[in-house]
């Protein structure tokens, strides 16, 4: 109830200067409204003073409600202490916390409160998908059947669209160098390359790598007007096919005419079967040793001097001990540094048929909260 209060006394010092064009301003409007007070403006204006280092705790609270509305005391067997749980993990009035801090993620206009704000946002962000411990646990439940070739979880989790990209790196963390691990690149892939056909797998544990086989699905051979669209997905590859405008000029009357055909924005034809691996690497300076390159392209066609049917292959490292993302610098140093790595090994990679090479990385975060989607680099 404290940290409610600290809330909602922040907002009524703050709520006057997060839209006021200039401090000026704002004090002349609390002047106005506290015209016999001159105490009560003397106390707002002093607080306002103290504006870092009220954000800095009211982030800290956020941090804390946060991790609170993880933890599910009537559920868990943990000790609170030796797992670092919230001083409000149970609380029964949580919930009302979340009016305040709705209020909070909306003073994001100007830049002095622009962080709170954003860390606000992600709060409620967080608390709008289900539970993260339960999706932590029915993420891992649908991994480890993966590996015992049982598939109901795991397409009933991505039928669901569970989140869970922010869960990945640190279930990933938990279960390395075990059937599980495998598990979750296989996981992860099927969500990945939902949209597309996939075809066999195979799970290498020892080589701590995921091979599957895909095709770009059939383009429909046409969209009614009425044909419904379940998500943005979708909608953008209706809306960026040069036909659609066509849909307004046929008639009610010739159901052929009102049916427009859709392209392949890939242009790789649906009878192409493509070649996807994922492999956990423990660290990226392991590509510095030919060897290892090497015997990851094993697993894609063509190194046997067959003919492939060009770059339509994808190469995934995943790198679980490396966190990137703390600020542009950083990026850009990471980005670099992967394509260096990968330069000395262009002309295998082309000749395995490699469209692209994605590297994914742990993201590191500042502002107290987890789980973030992972940190990515292609070329």
């Amino acid at each position: 109830q404290s940290f409610i209060e600290f809330l909602r006394k922040w907002i009524s010092v703050e709520r006057w200067f997060c839209d006021a064009p200039s401090y000026a301003d704002s004090v002349d409007n609390v002047r106005k409204l506290h015209k016999d007070d001159f105490n009560a403006v003397l106390l707002i204006c002093r607080a306002h003073e103290q504006l870092k280092t009220t954000s800095y705790i009211l982030s800290r609270i956020m941090a804390a409600i946060d991790d609170g509305a993880r933890f599910d005391l009537a559920t868990s067997n943990s000790a609170a202490i030796g797992n670092r749980v919230s001083v409000v993990a149970g609380a029964a009035s949580l919930p009302n916390a979340y009016p305040s801090i709705a209020e909070i993620g909306g003073m994001g206009q100007n830049r002095a409160y622009a962080e709170v704000a954003l860390r606000a946002r992600k709060l409620l962000n967080q608390e709008s998908m289900p539970n993260l411990e339960q999706r932590k646990k029915q993420v891992l439940e649908a991994a480890k059947q993966l590996t015992e070739s049982e598939t109901k979880k795991a397409d009933d989790l991505l039928a669901d669209q569970t989140p869970v990209l922010d869960v990945f790196f640190p279930l990933l963390k938990s279960v390395q160098a075990t059937k599980e691990e495998v598990g979750l690149l296989e996981l992860i892939a099927k969500r990945l390359y939902r949209t597309y056909t996939v075809k066999d797998v195979e799970r290498s544990y020892d080589d701590r790598l995921f091979r599957f086989t895909f095709t770009n699905k059939a383009s429909e051979r046409a969209i009614h007007k009425l044909t419904s669209i379940s998500s943005m997905t979708e909608l953008s590859s209706v809306v960026s096919s040069s036909s659609l405008s066509k849909l307004s000029d046929n008639s009610e009357g010739d159901s052929e005419s009102r049916l427009v055909a859709t392209e392949n924005l890939e242009k790789i034809p649906s009878n192409v079967v493509r070649v996807g691996v994922f492999k956990v690497l423990e660290s990226v300076e392991a590509l510095a040793d030919a060897s290892t390159i090497e015997s990851i392209l094993k697993s894609f066609p063509g190194r046997d001097g067959t003919k492939t049917a060009g770059a339509v292959n994808v190469l995934y490292f995943v790198v679980p001990t490396v966190s990137v993302g703390g600020d542009e610098t950083a990026n850009n140093d990471m980005a670099d540094k992967c394509h260096q790595l990968l330069k000395p090994h262009a002309n295998a990679l082309e000749h395995a048929g490699v469209r692209r090479v994605t590297f994914s990385f742990d993201r590191q975060t500042e502002d107290g909260f987890d789980d973030s989607s992972p940190a990515t680099f292609t070329f």
